[in-house]
């Protein structure tokens, strides 16, 4: 399988960047994660959970569910040590998504309210659930989905890891239709401030290009987002 990839990240109007990502393209593995805390380390966070969870995943390549459970597991084993060294850093946690493509197929996992979307010629065929306060109102029926946007709790997650004695679970998905040209997309909810579905169906077409779609997000990052942006845009281009 043959791809092409760009990734963004910025601050947004925050003080400092809280996002981290990962890319191992000879894999074609990618990850994008969303620190939580604040002054309880969500950068530190956010980076471990791509360097421990890539880690494991790579030493072993092998993609199961109990593998990519067993890769959690280690992960917040590392949150384990680390907090225990640097006590400061008590109470970080990170959403966490990962995409790993492979022979037309691929695996997609994610904890929180970072997303991954696969786009084919402006149709929206899969996306990932938000763990979060708002969408559960949303799938409840409680909220719009344009409610939820500007909701003030729209930025609580359900979800996060933050080590084993607040283990969590993630939710994983496999993607059997893959098409040449086919868009995927990984990103922190900053992003979403910047982006809606909408811009994503208009703009994630065959007849757009790479180049165009990472300045739109750019311009569109720039002008309304308050949040950390991150995002990984993926193309296949020959499967």
């Amino acid at each position: 399988m043959n791809l092409q990839y760009f990734k963004i990240s910025g601050q947004g109007k925050r003080d400092y960047n809280e996002d981290a990502f990962f890319i191992d393209a000879g894999s074609s593995l990618f990850m994008v994660c969303d620190g939580v805390g604040g002054s309880n380390r969500g950068d530190i966070a956010s980076k471990k959970a791509c360097e421990y969870f890539s880690g494991y995943l790579l030493e072993k390549n092998r993609f199961t569910q109990s593998d990519i459970e067993k890769s959690l597991q280690e992960t917040e084993r590392g949150f384990d040590e680390y907090i225990a060294k640097n006590p400061e850093a008590s109470g970080m946690a990170t959403t966490l998504t990962f995409l790993k493509l492979d022979d037309g197929n691929g695996i997609a996992g994610h904890i929180g309210d970072s997303r991954i979307y696969q786009v084919r010629n402006g149709e929206i065929l899969f996306m990932t659930s938000d763990h979060s306060f708002v969408n559960e109102l949303v799938a409840s029926g409680f909220l719009t989905e344009e409610e939820a946007r500007v909701h003030p709790k729209r930025n609580q997650i359900t979800r996060a890891i933050q080590g084993s004695e607040n283990s969590t679970l993630i939710d994983v998905d496999l993607i059997k239709s893959i098409e040449n040209g086919d868009y995927f997309l990984l990103c922190s909810d900053g992003i979403l401030e910047g982006i809606d579905n909408k811009w994503i169906e208009n703009n994630f077409t065959s007849a757009n290009s790479l180049e165009n779609i990472e300045n739109g997000i750019k311009e569109n990052c720039l002008k309304k987002s308050s949040d950390n942006y991150t995002a990984i845009v993926i193309q296949i281009t020959n499967i």
